[in-house]
């Protein structure tokens, strides 16, 4: 079975349990009881790129399921409440679908759902890279740069770890401060601006996953095996001149 189907089944499960949930709650209420309690999401509607969002509710109740889906499929998101009334999210931009339900002191099920879009240039496409004529690489040139993270979206080993890297909010924080682009990318499907950078890699026969590193202009190409966490990351990136 391919990667990209196992990607379309995963989310397929998700998105079935969803519905399993959702059907659960139709049924509570259709019966009349327990009572229901109207639920409701808190946050704002739109937010900047690359920012932390943060999503809750006042309803009471003594669980809470949230759902995220947005452009990657299903979100990951981390809850900041114990409870898990309060939850927070990051993602590139797009518009996101959360949807929430509560089991309600009385025993009920209800359901909220809100869409949050975060605003920014969506899938921002990195120029054809221009590698450095041998010997030997150029020095960084320091400046605004496209940020490039290449993995195998069916590697589970690593799912985790490039996942943590991607969502981190001290890396999209740095990265807004200082201008640079970001874009995720898996090898399954390439798009015709990935293929250079696929040559480069198998080149220097560097495993995936990968952090490519360019400036705008497609010069002064880094690439370098994603590091191990956030804040490796953003010192690779660093010392490619970002």
């Amino acid at each position: 079975m391919s990667h990209g189907h196992k990607k379309v089944r995963t989310e397929f499960a998700w998105v079935v349990a969803l519905a399993a949930v959702l059907f659960a709650v139709q049924c509570k209420q259709a019966l009349g009881k327990p009572p229901v309690v109207q639920a409701s999401i808190i946050g704002d509607t739109t937010a900047s790129e690359y920012t932390l969002v943060e999503v809750k509710t006042d309803t009471p109740g003594t669980g809470f399921a949230w759902f995220i889906m947005g452009p990657r499929g299903m979100e990951a998101f981390r809850a900041v409440a114990a409870n898990r009334s309060s939850v927070v999210f990051v993602g590139p931009p797009g518009k996101y679908t959360i949807m929430l339900v509560v089991q309600t002191k009385g025993g009920g099920l209800d359901q909220a759902h809100s869409v949050v879009t975060i605003q920014g240039e969506v899938n921002p496409t990195p120029p054809n890279p221009t590698p450095p004529v041998p010997p030997g690489p150029d020095p960084p040139t320091p400046g605004k740069k496209h940020v490039i993270i290449i993995s195998e979206r069916g590697d589970q080993s690593n799912r985790l770890r490039v996942a943590d890297i991607e969502d981190s909010p001290k890396l999209r924080q740095y990265l807004l401060d200082n201008g640079h682009k970001i874009r995720l990318s898996d090898d399954d499907n390439p798009a015709p601006w990935l293929k250079p950078y696929l040559k480069l890699i198998a080149e220097k026969k560097i495993a995936l996953p990968v952090l490519a590193v360019v400036g705008l202009d497609g010069a002064g190409v880094s690439v370098v095996p994603l590091p191990a966490d956030a804040a490796a990351t953003i010192a690779a990136i660093q010392k490619a001149g970002g």
